[in-house]
């Protein structure tokens, strides 16, 4: 079930661990049933008109005396609902909406609101409702981090297309497992996809290189070096899972396990004393 919030200023922020946000915008008065079906039908009448473009064409004054008399027989905002929201603060969507309770709801410019709200760091899609007389509805896809993007020195979050999450503070995702290379982001959730399927093994993978657009070397608990093949890396990683059930493999201290050739396994024991080798060091 999708989680559904309110959004009204000047409330107290709420932990994400209720499971149900308090209310930010409630509605203000009850209307009689008879009157609010009349109110909907002529607003709804009116809006058709507005909507076609018929009034704005006769000039900004007619569909300023719209919105104004809409407002006054109740279309203005009331509620705010948002669906979605899980890493995007409550104030940076009050500031992308520019919504206060009492704002004509024919005067809200959506198409605006929604420009701004995709340009927040989290927002992937966002899609935005009136609901007549007085309800906005706001859904959003936000981007779900998948691994940290090594380049130059700097860390970036990456999404699941690749995308970087401008964001500061990424230590709070320190465990995804970091990437290395130019084009690494396009190529990540391919690579987490086939990692995680095999869950016992996935906690050793500390880092991933891309090695010239064509494939991965993997880097596991810091010492093991693993060279995956171009083509069929799930398949590869099923091997070296195999090898790992069979025996302990990760007690014969090697340093190198070359993946790459489908009818063997080539493995190089480190030498006595050796330093572990550090992927970040790597020029790719």
């Amino acid at each position: 079930m999708r989680r559904v919030e309110a959004i009204m200023p000047g409330a107290k922020k709420v932990s994400r661990r209720r499971p149900r946000a308090k209310p930010l915008l409630d509605r203000s008065k009850l209307r009689f049933a008879g009157w609010f079906v009349a109110v909907a039908i002529w607003g709804f009448a009116g809006w058709q008109v507005w909507d076609s473009g018929w009034i704005q064409e006769g000039g900004g004054r007619a569909t300023d005396r719209f919105v104004t008399l809409s407002t006054l027989i109740g279309f203005k905002v009331e509620q705010i609902t948002v669906e979605g929201r899980q890493e995007t603060s409550q104030d940076d969507l009050r500031a992308a909406l520019r919504l206060d309770r009492g704002t004509p709801i024919f005067g809200f410019d959506a198409a605006a609101a929604h420009d701004r709200l995709k340009k927040l760091p989290w927002v992937r899609a966002a899609v935005i409702e009136r609901h007549l007389p007085d309800v906005v509805t706001l859904r959003i896809t936000e981007r779900r981090p998948i691994a940290l993007w090594q380049r130059d020195g700097q860390f970036s979050l990456i999404d699941t297309e690749g995308v970087v999450i401008p964001i500061d503070d990424i230590g709070r995702f320190g465990k995804l497992i970091v990437v290395v290379g130019a084009d690494a982001p396009p190529h990540a959730k391919g690579l987490v996809d086939f990692l995680a399927a095999e869950p016992a093994l996935l906690p050793r993978v500390r880092a991933a290189v891309r090695v010239g657009d064509r494939r991965w070397d993997l880097y596991l608990d810091d010492s093991m070096h693993v060279l995956m093949p171009e083509e069929d890396a799930g398949s590869a990683w099923r091997k070296l899972a195999d090898l790992e059930r069979s025996g302990d493999l990760f007690a014969h201290n090697y340093s190198i396990i070359d993946l790459r050739l489908k009818d063997r396994v080539v493995v190089r024991k480190a030498p006595p004393e050796a330093k572990p080798a550090d992927p970040k060091q790597r020029n790719t």
